[in-house]
């Protein structure tokens, strides 16, 4: 077989790749100058931080009978090649409906008044309140930080500018490590730009109702005789509040990002390098590195993992001052009602818990991810 360079017909080698464990026809191979020489892949992924010095191939945006890869963070997930998953915000109802009683009980102190009697001290030692169900309704951010590389398809040659993964510090002289990419997820886009950390996220700002405090949370004691013999207070509390803040970090495989400074055949790729393709067909001196379910997170050491799979939103909150109802404190005695002094200023504390587990999962492609032997 001949492929035709430079108008001058050059005789090929056939090559064989390995899919699903079973050889088959692959890539060609050309010689130069004597020597032979492989083309990149047709199934390979080749990550450019510019395309100002790419010469042959097509960005993978769904043309050119490429996949659309565009907007998709890299998820290594080989049995499962370019299938697509994730979301790039939720919303705070997705939690579930959060709230619960007051946790912590407080003691008050309040006069009689007299009703032709010696006012005597009356103390509630402890009440507490139940706060109702409810929901934030406002969406949260699913994206990790990310730095955005342009992906291209159908290369002869690896161009200056391509981004190489790899499992191992590399001694090249045509690569040099890209420190500024350290703590980033690998995204695809045709827009080239580095984005901030993660942001942590809330679901915005609430007012669930207060119930009001009854006997049954509460009993007074050092109750003077004279006193009425049972008395009740009504009033609620200030609930507004947002969700305690989340910074949502899904399950990631740590890389190592490396630029290229000048061209090199696919061949010339050092052990070790790492290269995403859109099957588990492998060229030759390849294997596959990892099938982890992890988003690519490119690091100064390869392998290392972190992140989960979901969050929730759950914290501690204060309440603000009491709010009386009807600015009164109702107390009875032999049946006969009459006005109270107001309830001494207080708060609570309680935990607002939204346990529902929202998928951490941003936009993403599943690529499967070869190692050179």
């Amino acid at each position: 077989m001949q492929i035709k360079k430079d108008g001058v017909w050059k005789p090929t080698k056939q090559f064989l790749g390995k899919y699903n464990d079973t050889w088959s026809d692959g890539d060609l191979w050309f010689k130069v100058d004597g020597v032979w020489r492989q083309h990149v892949p047709p199934n390979a992924v080749i990550l450019y931080s510019s395309t100002s010095n790419i010469n042959s191939g097509y960005i993978a945006d769904g043309n050119n009978s490429t996949p659309n890869l565009l907007n998709r963070y890299v998820r290594i997930r080989s049995d499962d090649p370019l299938t697509l998953g994730g979301a790039s915000s939720h919303t705070g109802s997705s939690h579930g409906t959060g709230g619960t009683r007051y946790t912590n009980y407080v003691s008050s102190t309040q006069a009689c008044n007299n009703l032709g009697l010696t006012p005597r001290a009356t103390r509630i030692t402890s009440h507490r309140h139940s706060i109702s169900s409810h929901t934030h309704p406002s969406t949260g951010n699913n994206l990790p930080s990310y730095q955005n590389s342009y992906p291209y398809m159908y290369s002869s040659k690896l161009y200056s500018g391509a981004v190489i993964l790899s499992s191992i510090t590399q001694v090249l002289s045509a690569l040099s490590y890209l420190s500024a990419y350290s703590g980033y997820r690998c995204r695809l886009d045709n827009n080239v730009t580095q984005a901030s950390k993660s942001t942590a996220h809330t679901h915005g700002t609430v007012s669930p109702a207060v119930s009001d405090f009854n006997e049954s949370d509460g009993y007074i004691d050092n109750q003077p005789s004279s006193s009425p013999s049972s008395w009740y207070t009504i009033h609620d509390h200030s609930a507004s509040h947002s969700m305690p803040s989340v910074t949502p970090t899904y399950y990631y495989m740590n890389v190592i990002p490396y630029s290229l400074g000048s061209d090199l055949y696919f061949d010339e790729l050092p052990s070790g390098s790492l290269v995403l393709f859109t099957t588990r067909r492998y060229p030759d001196g390849w294997s596959e590195w990892k099938n982890t379910g992890r988003i690519i997170r490119y690091y100064s050491s390869a392998g290392g993992y972190g992140g989960s799979s979901t969050h929730t939103h759950s914290g501690t909150k204060t309440t603000g001052s009491w709010i009386n109802r009807g600015s009164t404190v109702k107390a009875t005695y032999e049946n006969i009602s009459f006005n109270e002094k107001y309830l001494k200023s207080h708060t609570h504390t309680w935990t607002d818990s939204h346990s529902a587990a929202v998928s951490n999962a941003p936009p993403y492609v599943n690529l499967a991810i070869g190692v050179k032997d």
